[in-house]
């Protein structure tokens, strides 16, 4: 068997992603909807994720306290504190008085999904080692703006996500046993000697139905309007997805891979931080309508993207936070007398929407020699 890399607590996959599903048993049961969080059952446009990582039983398990850099590979802005203790999660109807949240709704959220890898469930000794499955999270989700989700109605439009991450894996060791300490190996991913259990590739197939013809009115013709929110780096939208639009919705199919590139005897997998540093990542919003009822075009964006060349990356990241973008470090290179940033992607003066990313190129101190 083989011992992959070290592995942070909650590997980022994506996001913000909105997701839908039906709500199944509350993280916590003795505090039930006052809990931090709750499984959801995902609809079928996301089982293909979840049948990556099968711990997850077709579920991702939300939860609402924010993360640091020390559990986590991408962190990405995120400005809600955990949910008060004392408050219900609650649905946003638009009332005044918001209805408590229920096993059994059916609802939209927005979060960050990543792999739980920090205590892994179902777990089994392989001699005195102690493995177990990895699980789905969306960690932290906007818990102020859960949103009933239902059939479109006649002249409405059917609208729903498609995510497709890689590489996606299955069992890590224990981060706490005292054998896996002993041994090297707590946290670290797990992989058979077959390679089994670990994905190089995610397809997404997802199906987006026909909302029911507005009545009284001439129809027109089916229609889609497709937003792209992620496309990983070295990808064209044509290499990764392919669309078909029948008489009854909208068929979209998206493929990620990575490369196999990391040695770990006696197998080679792809790098588990691919998602966090822009590699095998698609996610696109659909929109389905009839174009006589077409609703309206999502708004243009609306943030300038600072320029933030020549700054330290610690004042430049506080920049793009402040502007509403995510910001990582893309790429690194040596031989400055301090760290700098020295390109940016996008570029300052740009337009991005809330939530975009922007990579840095970090110009990094050369080492000197040690003592």
């Amino acid at each position: 068997m083989a011992v992959g890399p070290e592995l942070t607590k909650l590997p980022y996959l994506a996001g913000p992603v909105t997701v839908t599903g039906t709500v199944g048993d509350w993280n916590d049961k003795d505090h039930g909807v006052y809990g931090d969080g709750f499984a959801l059952l995902v609809d079928n446009n996301f089982l293909t994720l979840t049948w990556m990582v099968p711990g997850s039983g077709n579920c991702f398990h939300c939860e609402t306290y924010p993360l640091g850099a020390d559990v986590t590979n991408f962190v990405g802005t995120w400005n809600l504190p955990q949910k008060p203790a004392d408050q219900p999660f609650t649905v946003n109807d638009g009332s005044a008085n918001p209805p408590v949240l229920q096993k059994g709704d059916h609802i939209a959220l927005q979060g960050f999904l990543r792999i739980e890898t920090g205590h892994p469930q179902g777990e089994t000794l392989r001699g005195l080692l102690l493995i177990g499955e990895v699980f789905l999270e969306l960690h932290p989700f906007d818990w102020t703006n859960i949103r009933y989700v239902g059939p479109a109605a006649p002249g409405q439009a059917t609208t729903g996500t498609v995510i497709a991450v890689a590489p996606l894996f299955e069992m890590a060791y224990d981060s706490l046993q005292a054998a896996n300490k002993a041994a090297g190996v707590a946290g670290h991913l797990f992989v058979p000697d077959d390679g089994s259990a670990f994905h190089n590739s995610n397809t997404a197939a997802a199906f987006f139905p026909a909302p029911p013809k507005p009545e009284g009115v001439d129809a027109g013709q089916l229609a889609y309007r497709e937003n792209v929110l992620s496309l990983g780096r070295g990808y064209t939208l044509e290499q990764v997805r392919t669309l078909q639009l029948a008489t009854d919705g909208l068929h979209v199919t998206a493929t990620v891979s990575v490369p196999a590139s990391e040695s770990y005897p006696p197998v080679v997998i792809g790098d588990v931080n691919s998602p966090a540093d822009g590699f095998g990542i698609f996610v696109a919003e659909y929109t389905v309508f009839w174009t006589g009822s077409e609703p309206p075009p999502p708004p243009p964006p609306r943030i300038t993207v600072p320029d933030v060349i020549g700054l330290v990356p610690g004042v430049a990241g506080t920049e793009l936070t402040s502007a509403g973008l995510i910001w990582w470090v893309s790429q690194t290179e040596t031989g400055g007398e301090r760290a700098t940033v020295i390109a940016q992607s996008p570029p300052g003066g740009s337009l991005a929407s809330p939530g975009d990313r922007v990579g840095i190129t970090v110009l990094q101190p050369r080492q000197g020699p040690q003592p």
